[in-house]
């Protein structure tokens, strides 16, 4: 069974922030897990008029009354 243990990292030495792991004179297998700092994201930022102008047609080609009468039937469906 795998075991948690609170530490901190500090060069090559590990200083335990609660209690240590008991039996840490036999060899032991570690897992060290580094929680990386949060960066900016790497897309930029598009508007929302953005967003809708490259979404223009992307529902296929018909007029207004059939791209409704299908958004009214997905309604309908997912409301079951």
């Amino acid at each position: 069974m795998l075991q948690s243990y609170e530490a901190q990292l500090r060069g090559n030495q590990v200083t335990w922030l609660g209690s240590p792991p008991s039996g840490l004179d036999q060899i032991q297998h570690v897992l060290v897990v580094l929680e990386a700092p949060a960066t900016a994201p790497t897309t930029p930022r598009r508007t929302a008029s953005e967003v809708l102008q490259r979404a223009r047609g992307s529902l296929a080609a018909g007029d207004r009354e059939s791209v409704l009468a299908t958004l009214a039937q997905m309604r309908q469906e997912w409301d079951r």
